[in-house]
């Protein structure tokens, strides 16, 4: 440790003769972000993170399935990271791994884009005066604070998902898309097939990724549903009293 402390070193390696001798790699010039094997490499290294993420049982979230609890595991796509505990604690030790992580590996976490969110399960929780932080390490374990942020809802890749038990922010966007594209569409001087076409490829693909994890009932789901019959009704030539099942 004493030999490669402070000398930009990027890992160790144990040769195959003598599985004793530790050797020491430097960190050079990678290939860019654009060449086709950087793709597999980043799934490669990224993955040692999600492993080291998934290895911490400690304050773990569950989900509810057909026949068991199911642990709730970190997520990612691309380099965003998605991670959840049921304490503070327990987001911290995954903030101090996340951070040893990038440090090891010469990574910036991008601040801009960092949220930290503490679920509200009610919404007298969102109120509350006192703030929870937790720590997260850059460089030289330099620290820095992040305030926890109380919501009800949270926005991932687009998507609002509901922390409370009614999904309203959920259901305004999902009846936000359906009304706007339903609208654009019967204005459009296109054929009854391309409306049709374009309502089931487009329109009902953004509706249902708002609409994931919702937790809505059926009643609500046939309120959404009317500006999409009146669309159906306009590109069909119907009238608005025609039966919406005859529709269908």
């Amino acid at each position: 440790q004493k030999q490669v402390h402070g000398k930009g070193v990027a890992g160790f390696s144990l040769t195959a003769e003598d599985m004793s001798t530790i050797r020491a790699f430097r960190q050079e010039k990678g290939m860019g972000q654009g060449d086709p094997p950087s793709t597999a490499i980043w799934k490669a290294i990224f993955d040692i993170l999600l492993r080291m993420l998934r290895e911490v049982s400690k304050d773990s979230l569950y989900t509810a399935t057909t026949r068991r609890a199911q642990r709730i595991v970190e997520k990612a796509l691309a380099d965003d990271l998605i991670s959840c505990a049921s304490t503070i604690s327990g987001i911290q030790l995954k903030a101090d791994i996340v951070s040893m992580f990038a440090i090891w590996f010469k990574m910036e976490m991008s601040l801009t884009k960092f949220r930290a969110t503490m679920l509200a399960w009610v919404p007298s929780l969102a109120h509350q005066e006192a703030e929870t932080t937790i720590v997260i390490h850059r460089g030289n374990w330099e620290p820095m604070t992040v305030v926890m942020v109380p919501r009800l809802t949270v926005k991932y890749l687009g998507a609002f998902i509901a922390l409370d038990a009614k999904g309203e922010k959920q259901k305004q966007e999902t009846a936000k898309v359906i009304s706007m594209n339903a609208i654009m569409l019967k204005k459009r001087n296109a054929s009854a097939e391309s409306k049709l076409l374009t309502l089931d490829v487009c329109m009902m693909k953004k509706a249902t990724y708002a609409a994931k994890f919702a937790p809505w009932r059926l009643e609500e789901y046939v309120e959404l549903e009317k500006p999409i019959d009146a669309l159906l009704r306009n590109a069909s030539k119907n009238l608005f009293s025609f039966p919406t099942l005859l529709l269908y």
